[in-house]
């Protein structure tokens, strides 16, 4: 059993976690009851909100906080909805949307990474969305796709026709199309007809700009000038993130960490998901002085909490750039998957990332690393001015989405 082997290797590599652990595990369990009872009320309600995303991330704080971030977004722009959240990779009947239709306000479908083609195996659909294609024919409620975005890996094959077929139909049906960077667009547009490529809209990721909504968080919300530095490292898919290279690679990071901790830094390894685990073997190797901390299983509010704190993050995941962004604070990017790369393009900053695979990796860690700490102000300047920009673009969009979700008196 998968808890059985994941109980042994924290028994090898992190014992002092077994009871913390526990303790998250528990409170996780909670809060599904809660969220449970929330949803067979709003489901026998009138004039819900259908969220489809990934509403039990147990093993990814990223989609704890992005789900949940959309939902503030969304409360706070239009007054708060009544949410049915549903699993996108769940196969629904075909009565689940019939009621849909006949109660519900909207569906929302997003954000996050959900056109790839191996998160949901056995999809009927061929990417996250687990909607059978004759299915699409009968929503009739508005469909808001939001935040989503292309997430194949370097070395996929690209999307079969079927699955092209099914996105195609998906985007007619929808009402408002939101890809969250520049990148996804222009590789869906490769898949689709010309025709339809106006409804497709540039819908920052809601995590990139958590400091103007996210409850706790305000505008000036940074980190302290410590020297406290996250880094993720993410090992799903790892033959397609790291290839031959992966020892290597780690060795570099490594190095790197090596050099900044006689620099005065304490770094803080963030994991967010079980995937990540081989990243304690790799450290307690190197008998570095790290500090562990596991995010999933986390509530949103302790994810980005720990991301508030840090005034520097260096991220393999997505989210593990866009929410230290999100709260204002500095990023360093290991690219290992294009959408890293897109986010930094769409910032304009696309020097804040380095490719794994890059043989300077370590060198060009530890610059990028001192070039922060001297220009902190600087760098905070832009990020404020970036999120300024990406919240915009988000408000012209939500104007769009008025009339379907403004409560009404």
């Amino acid at each position: 059993m998968l808890i059985v082997r994941r109980t042994r290797v924290r028994l090898k590599d992190q014992p002092e976690d077994l009871i913390p652990g526990g303790v998250r595990f528990a409170r996780h369990a909670l809060r599904l009851v809660r969220r449970r009872m929330a949803n067979k009320a709003a489901f026998a309600s009138k004039g819900f909100v259908t969220h489809l995303g990934v509403h039990d991330p147990a093993n990814n704080a990223g989609d704890t906080v992005l789900f949940v971030a959309l939902r503030a977004l969304f409360d706070k722009t239009f007054g708060p909805q009544v949410w049915l959240r549903e699993a996108v990779r769940k196969e629904h009947s075909d009565a689940f949307y019939d009621h849909i239709n006949a109660a519900g306000k909207a569906i929302v479908v997003g954000g996050g990474g959900l056109i790839s083609i191996d998160s949901r195996p056995g999809s009927p659909s061929g990417w996250q969305w687990a909607l059978r294609r004759e299915q699409i024919d009968r929503l009739n409620v508005p469909l808001v796709l939001f935040a989503i975005g292309y997430n194949l890996f370097r070395g996929q094959p690209g999307l079969t026709p079927a699955v092209v077929d099914h996105l195609a139909a998906t985007i007619e049906k929808s009402s408002f199309v939101g890809l969250r960077n520049t990148g996804s667009i222009e590789k869906i547009k490769t898949f689709l007809p010309e025709s339809s490529w106006d409804k497709l809209a540039f819908q920052p990721c809601m995590t990139t700009f958590l400091r103007h909504y996210f409850p706790g968080l305000s505008p000036d919300h940074t980190a302290r000038d410590t020297k406290d530095l996250a880094l993720n490292l993410a090992f799903d898919r790892r033959e397609l993130r790291y290839g031959k290279d992966e020892d290597a690679i780690m060795q570099r990071v490594v190095a790197a960490m090596r050099h900044v901790i006689a620099q005065g830094w304490t770094v803080h390894i963030a994991h967010h998901a079980w995937d990540d685990d081989p990243a304690v073997a790799v450290f307690r190797k190197s008998g570095l002085p790290v500090k562990i901390h596991r995010l999933n299983r986390s509530p949103a509010h302790e994810v980005v909490d720990f991301y508030a704190r840090m005034p520097l993050t260096i991220g393999v995941r997505g989210h593990a750039q866009m929410i230290p962004f999100g709260c204002g604070n500095g990023i360093i990017s290991l690219v290992s998957h294009e959408k890293l790369g897109y986010f930094l393009k769409d910032i304009g900053q696309p020097g804040w990332g380095v490719d794994v695979h890059d043989p300077e990796l370590t060198d060009r860690l530890v610059h990028l690393i001192d070039d922060f700490d001297r220009n902190r102000d600087a760098q905070r300047r832009i990020i404020t001015e970036q999120q300024n920009r990406l919240l915009g673009i988000t408000h012209q969009n939500l104007d769009r989405l008025r009339p379907i979700f403004a409560n009404r008196a």
